[in-house]
């Protein structure tokens, strides 16, 4: 695990906002950062501090806040950036979790993947339900959004979202975003700067008797 950290370490990074913080990840080499954008919401510019110590000015360029993803510029090149393993981790696998918990820079905390395609309870209640998820008990903490889940080999895995606190009765459950959505909306984001995503629903609408008559449905009862 310490060869984890020092392998991934480099491409996580600290992002700065008033008044808080939380993590991202080096997506590209010439400057792309990859966060979640509840971290950077209501922010144009934030500021990205590095694992080597250097803290830079960052751009908001594109955020996506159906998968609670955003791109943040830099103005550094040659960063390096991580890699992406796009295929689901297998339940039971190492999950090691990379960010800045509290302001913690460089924090590495560990435990395995515990579910696949999950959803927050009660996520839809202050914005679109995020779905899909992987679920951890690695420890998730605020100051961790935005950072990196790597599984052995110091591959993407996830992108940290949230975690339940105990106070809710949770034990070690957090979740993170498939590295495989990460990617398709951060390629999405960096060729169009916006993502698209499918959806079908369903609306009420008050049926007449005449359209009901001609339809050849019967008189509703309820």
């Amino acid at each position: 695990m310490p060869d984890i950290a020092v392998r991934v370490q480099p491409s996580v990074v600290t992002v700065l906002v008033e008044g808080g913080n939380g993590s991202g990840v080096v997506y590209s080499a010439d400057g792309l950062i990859l966060t979640n954008e509840h971290v950077v919401r209501g922010n144009e510019q934030v500021q990205i501090a590095f694992a080597d110590g250097q803290r830079v000015a960052g751009v908001v360029e594109a955020t996506d806040p159906v998968t609670d993803l955003a791109l943040v510029e830099v103005r550094r090149r040659d960063l390096p950036a991580a890699k992406f393993d796009t295929a689901l981790p297998r339940v039971g696998s190492l999950a090691v979790v990379l960010g800045s918990p509290l302001g913690f820079q460089n924090t590495v905390t560990a435990g395995v993947i515990s579910g696949l395609h999950r959803e927050i309870p009660g996520s839809a209640a202050q914005s679109q339900s995020l779905v899909d998820l992987i679920q951890t008990d690695a420890p998730i903490s605020p100051g961790n959004s935005g950072g990196a889940v790597v599984d052995a080999d110091g591959e993407v895995i996830g992108i940290s979202e949230a975690y339940i606190p105990p106070q809710a009765g949770a034990v070690a459950l957090g979740f993170a975003i498939p590295a495989a959505t990460a990617v398709d909306v951060a390629d999405q984001l960096q060729k169009t700067g916006r993502a698209r995503h499918a959806f079908a629903g369903l609306a009420p609408r008050r049926s007449l008797p005449r359209s009901l008559s001609s339809s050849g449905c019967p008189a509703p009862t309820g």
